[in-house]
């Protein structure tokens, strides 16, 4: 009887894992430019150019950012259709994509990283007009803090090597210059001693 109990645990787990996790959410905004909102219809997908989703499951967001509201999580193989993009924001490019489920059409942002077949995916080491590149040359590798500040907490240390993408933000506190830097999605602080700009 245990036995069976936990033959039932793990598959419903198993199901939990595998059935793509959906979220009700308005219609995604408009992507930054002169995209506008432009639907892709059920009568033009076969014509168009497909991705493959090649991450274990990959948030489709309303905006190109990490703070946007997620619509649905598409599954690993799950074929998208790229309607426009790419586009960099928040230290990711983001493709913006329609996709099918069940007869209902969802259109949003996601990180083009994790699509593959997807032609418009820039160059590894294309970075957006004006941004610029660090690299972390701390030998024990370089703390990465909520603000500009010895006073702020550590969210994580980038080891060295590690290429950041700058902001255009900088600020001078505890005799440091600062650095906002986008590490993982996320907006943080780090000495400038101990960054490199990458030519």
């Amino acid at each position: 009887m245990k036995f069976l109990r936990l033959i039932i645990l793990i598959m419903a787990l198993v199901a939990m894992l595998i059935t793509p996790l959906n979220v009700s959410a308005a219609p995604p905004r408009p992507m930054p430019g002169d995209v506008g909102t432009t639907t892709i219809s059920s009568d033009t997908v076969a014509d168009a150019s497909t991705a493959t989703v090649s991450s274990l499951g990959l948030r489709l967001r309303e905006g190109p950012s990490t703070s946007d509201s997620v619509i649905l999580v598409l599954a690993k193989g799950e074929t998208v259709f790229p309607c426009a993009g790419p586009v960099y924001d928040d230290g990711i490019w983001w493709a913006y994509v329609y996709a099918e489920r069940n007869g209902t059409q969802y259109e949003g942002f996601c990180a083009a990283e994790y699509l593959s077949g997807y032609e418009d995916m820039p160059d590894e080491t294309a970075t957006p007009d004006g941004a610029v590149q660090y690299k972390v040359t701390a030998y024990y590798g370089l703390k990465l803090r909520e603000g500009a500040g010895t006073a702020y907490d550590v969210v994580t240390i980038a080891p060295r090597g590690t290429i950041l993408n700058a902001t255009s933000n900088t600020a001078t506190a505890d005799g440091y210059t600062w650095a906002e830097i986008v590490y993982s999605g996320q907006k943080l602080w780090a000495v400038m001693d101990y960054l490199l700009q990458v030519e």
